[in-house]
């Protein structure tokens, strides 16, 4: 059964009376999006969104009103024919006619807006959420027999954040001068961004390998988020925070930055503290950690050092 659900203005959905569609199971989600490739859609783009709470200590409607809020925020960054879809604490984004590019674009567009969505969000609103997770892949129409398990094969991450969250520790992509970007604006019938960095695909790791479930669960250890991937550009006044050289003195990469309040980059979590306060000496800021992959990170110095050779 499929219920369509209005979606309030305070809860970040268009005015105009945007809907999701709550499915009670994937088998009829599977034959929701049939439908779609039936009736002459050539292919789906598909982005989902899980949501990860801890145990069972508050009521069932806590945790879907938390799925709601979150979800709620991402209806209108997206084109009105595209279709939202909830099952349980999860949603799926659906794109018709959209290649893997245009895919992949909207998986970032929405990763960092519920970065910031959940860093605006107070505690009890996110009903111990513990993590979010955004993956997705591109669904040909010859696929439509198997539908069924593409969508139970699907659900692997790209992308995972973790708690604590905070508004004024999360990234957020912006521009070269610095300022935060906003909300984007629903995009035109196929306005989805056509240039994308090249082997885009090679950083984008599935969260699967034992070595990633170590650092999650260090990340918790230390009682600081996990964030992967890093986000590819960064402002000019958050690399100059910190010279190449320190960064790669320390291993560790500017990300982001609120106020007098810097978002760090570490892959190693074992000597944090340190690098912190050392890190606090020559900024002057406040320094709030994210682990990430090495991989990850690596790629970031390379960045900024790359950034910094440009800027002479």
């Amino acid at each position: 059964m499929s219920t369509r659900v209005v979606l309030p203005v305070w809860q970040g959905a268009a005015s105009s009376g945007a809907t999701y569609v709550q499915v009670g199971n994937l088998r009829i989600l599977a034959a929701e999006l049939k439908q779609l490739l039936t009736a002459g859609v050539d292919r789906l783009g598909l982005v989902v969104i899980t949501l990860t709470f801890a145990g069972q200590r508050l009521p069932g409607e806590r945790r879907a009103e938390a799925t709601r809020r979150l979800l709620a925020a991402l209806r209108s960054l997206v084109r009105k024919t595209d279709r939202v879809f909830v099952l349980g604490h999860r949603g799926y984004v659906v794109l018709p006619n959209c290649d893997e590019r245009g895919r992949m674009a909207v998986e970032e567009r929405l990763w960092w807006a519920l970065c910031s969505r959940v860093g605006s969000l107070h505690a009890y609103e996110l009903a111990d959420l513990t993590a979010l997770a955004v993956g997705g892949r591109t669904i040909e129409r010859a696929e439509s027999q198997n539908l069924l398990d593409v969508l139970r094969e699907v659900t692997g991450a790209r992308r995972v954040l973790t708690a604590p969250f905070s508004s004024a520790q999360l990234p957020s992509e912006a521009g070269e001068a610095g300022e935060a970007a906003g909300p984007a604006a629903p995009p035109a019938e196929h306005d989805y961004p056509r240039r994308q960095p090249q082997k885009q695909e090679q950083h984008w790791r599935p969260l699967t390998s034992e070595f990633s479930e170590e650092l999650l669960a260090e990340a918790r250890r230390l009682g600081i988020p996990y964030l992967a991937p890093l986000p590819r550009r960064v402002p000019a006044s958050v690399r100059q925070a910190i010279s190449p050289h320190l960064a790669h003195e320390l291993h560790c990469c500017p990300i982001g930055r609120a106020r007098k309040t810097l978002t760090v980059a570490l892959a190693d979590g074992s000597n944090h503290q340190a690098i912190l306060e050392r890190l606090r000496r020559e900024t002057g800021l406040q320094i709030f950690p994210v682990l990430t992959p090495p991989h990850e990170l690596q790629q970031a110095l390379e960045r900024l050092s790359a950034a910094s050779s440009k800027r002479r």
